[in-house]
């Protein structure tokens, strides 16, 4: 970079004006939309000015003296001298030295405007409704090689500026495009150079390198691509100390307290990393439209970032999430023994799970690796069984912090298999249909980014789909298919999986039968555990493990299930990096018990009755006896956990318990007005699925 002042200028530029002696157009792409500054050379004054005004200011000192900016359908030109606009747009003359041949065909040429449109240039700078011909014929004019026309002699110094490249296909079409760029093609080699050797010039700003064909900047001598990069920790602090000088105490604070000012001056910067300078203006208007100084200037950054004037996790009761461990565990005698979202018989992962909201309320998560961090408030990752609580987990945290289900985004990982589902999660690329849609992971994350993210059953989805949560894990950002950033800093991310489970069950399948056939001979013993583990269906052989698992080190499952994981990740998906930002953050589920799916039922029994109560003013009364029963009868098989215990009660008790209800006349959902009791005699001491619960009228 040049400095000139502390305000220095783009580097790409710098390449421009050193080039232009050899090339004779330029391709710009990328942060072609945003404020650039310069320093005007006689007032020493500072202004930001858009791309294309940037340009004519900068291009102007180096000689250049007539700018021809082209935007679709629309013409301007800037000069000093009418004359100029004259000489150039005007009817071809004839020179000196022509063949007969080529003053005829000058004489079949047709000037590019009418005289109508050409004073109108003159007069007003601007004229509409120009086509793509029109287009290709300045072109010519800027490198001077239509015949009969000799600009450069007449000291017309050109830039032709062609505004949103990007938009040619969709606004004229390709076949215009590909004769445009052949057109530009050609002329960049037959170019005329003024006698200090620089050309005219021809700049196209697009806003991608695939806006354009590949062919055209590819190997041409004649023809530059110069990528214009988002600002820089050098300009952004340009940028901020520019700006802040409208916010609140930003000058007082600069003078009396420099180590605060330089504490947030660095946030600042760092917090504004990848946006614009056009936002960062926008940030500091912000303050001062609310009136925050700029010790307060990370409120506004979440203000903008996020459009919200407060940040919920300044508003978190401690005293909830200090207690977080027995609410969501369901410990009895806490004061909030009523928290809807229990999960129990997981008190390691619940345990691991507060630590991590803990040192997300107090911004500590990923302060090790800088003090700047800007990574999601926190990750976690709960591997384990099928129906042990990993998705309830999730949800008890949301109501937890959040208290509110809109703040729990859930992501079903089995929906992703295929790479192109990617586009499903951050938007369709340009082009396709849904572009204009956008993502549905980054509308939603956009809508409300205080939110738990649960992407569940990771280990399902497309390799490529896991590419992107490492621009999310580390920077706290993904940037959608339209070039929007959103961001993640104030977001739980939560992955669920199931993987290890399949290899655990045929590990401990092998255990056991080595320890059955352990006294034949080895070969005769390799060949009978083949032969049982082929002969037994895993959907069996999950229900035997299930009642010998009570028994199995918990250590030893937790060893084996992360080593799994890491085994996946790194060698399988060859996805060591995502491994590695996950890090430490891997809670393994344990298998039910008997105690827990007891836990389980009854509160699930609890929830159905509670509901009859409320919907249909209907108490449910089941004595002791029979409640022991009838959670003895749908606790029996644990292999589908939790939710196998809710298919149970349904088969058991709901569905049978709502036929009962049926005969009976006179009930009808929420028409009672008075609470009707019933007493519900189930009996299923015996195994017979065709016992039915017994319910009579006790009141009225």
């Amino acid at each position: 970079m040049v400095k000139n002042n502390n305000c220095e200028s783009p580097r790409w530029f710098e390449e421009l004006k050193r080039f232009n002696t050899i090339k004779s157009q330029y391709v710009i792409c990328g942060n072609i939309h945003d404020l650039y500054p310069r320093i005007d050379n006689e007032t020493n004054e500072t202004s930001f000015e858009i791309l294309t005004e940037y340009f004519r200011n900068v291009l102007k000192e180096e000689g250049y003296n007539l700018f021809i900016e082209f935007n679709p359908h629309r013409l301007r030109v800037y000069t000093d001298n009418d004359e100029s606009v004259r000489n150039f747009f005007g009817p071809a003359i004839p020179t000196e030295n022509l063949t007969p041949q080529q003053k005829t065909e000058i004489d079949k040429q047709k000037p590019i405007f009418t005289e109508q449109q050409l004073n109108s240039l003159v007069e007003n700078g601007e004229i509409e409704n120009i086509n793509p011909q029109q287009l290709t014929k300045i072109a010519m004019r800027v490198h001077d090689i239509e015949i009969g026309m000799k600009v450069c002699e007449a000291g017309i110094r050109t830039v032709l500026l062609v505004n949103n490249t990007s938009r040619f296909k969709q606004i004229f079409g390709n076949l215009f495009i590909d004769e445009f760029f052949y057109t530009l093609f050609k002329l960049s080699l037959e170019a005329y150079r003024h006698d200090d050797g620089k050309f005219n010039l021809v700049v196209l700003m697009i806003e991608k390198e695939n806006d354009i064909p590949e062919w055209y900047t590819f190997d041409n001598p004649r023809i530059k691509l110069l990528r214009v990069e988002k600002p820089d920790e050098n300009d952004r602090d340009y940028i901020i100390r520019y700006f802040g000088k409208d916010i609140k105490d930003f000058e007082k604070m600069e003078k009396e307290d420099k180590k605060g000012f330089n504490k947030r001056l660095d946030h600042f910067k760092e917090q504004t990393s990848g946006l614009f300078s056009e936002e960062i203006k926008a940030i500091s208007r912000l303050a001062s439209s609310e009136n925050k100084d700029f010790d307060r200037i990370p409120e506004v950054i979440n203000l903008y970032k996020f459009g919200v004037p407060y940040n919920p996790w300044n508003d978190l009761n401690r005293d909830k999430i200090k207690d977080g461990e027995k609410i969501i565990s369901g410990a009895k005698n806490n004061f909030y023994e009523n928290f809807p979202n229990k999960v129990f018989g997981q008190n390691d992962a619940i345990k691991h799970s507060m630590e991590v909201i803990m040192r997300s309320y107090f911004g500590l998560s990923g302060s090790q690796f800088s003090i700047k961090t800007q990574r999601p408030k926190g990750v976690l990752f709960f591997a384990g069984p099928t129906g042990v609580g990993k998705t309830e987990l999730a949800k008890s945290i949301v109501k937890l912090i959040f208290n509110e289900d809109t703040s729990f985004i859930r992501f079903d990982m089995s929906e992703f298999k295929q790479e192109h589902t990617l586009h499903r999660l951050i938007g369709a690329p340009p082009g396709y249909v849904g572009y204009d849609v956008g993502g549905e992971l980054t509308n939603a994350v956009k809508k409300n980014p205080f939110s738990l993210i649960l992407f569940d059953e990771i280990e399902k989805a497309h390799p490529r789909i896991l590419d992107i949560f490492l621009q999310i894990l580390d920077d706290g950002r993904l940037t959608s298919s339209r070039g929007e950033t959103v961001f993640f800093t104030e977001s739980i991310i939560v992955f669920t999986s199931n993987k290890g489970m399949k290899e655990l069950f045929e590990d401990i399948r092998y255990k056991k039968l080595s320890k059955k056939y352990a006294d034949i001979p080895e070969e005769e013993k390799v060949k009978s555990i083949k032969f049982e583990m082929d002969r037994i269906p895993d959907i069996e052989m999950e229900k035997y493990i299930i009642e010998t698992i009570d028994n199995y080190p918990y250590d030893e499952m937790e060893s084996f299930i992360k080593n799994q994981i890491r085994e996946y990740f790194e060698n399988i998906l060859d996805r060591r990096e995502i491994y590695n930002r996950i890090g430490n953050n891997i809670s393994v589920f344990r298998f039910i018990d008997i105690q827990t799916a007891h836990d389980i039922a009854e509160n699930m029994l609890k929830k159905s009755i509670l509901k009859l109560e409320d919907s249909c003013q209907v108490r449910i009364i089941i004595d002791e006896q029979n409640m022991k029963n009838l959670i003895d009868r749908v606790t029996r098989d644990r292999s589908k956990g939790g939710r196998g215990i809710g298919n149970e009660i349904e088969k058991y008790f709901i569905n049978p318990l709502s036929r009962k209800l049926f005969d009976i006349e006179g009930i009808k959902p929420g028409e009672n007005k008075n609470i009707v009791e019933y007493h519900c005699h189930y009996n299923v001491v015996k195994i017979d699925e065709k016992e039915e619960c017994q319910v009579k009228l006790v009141k009225k």
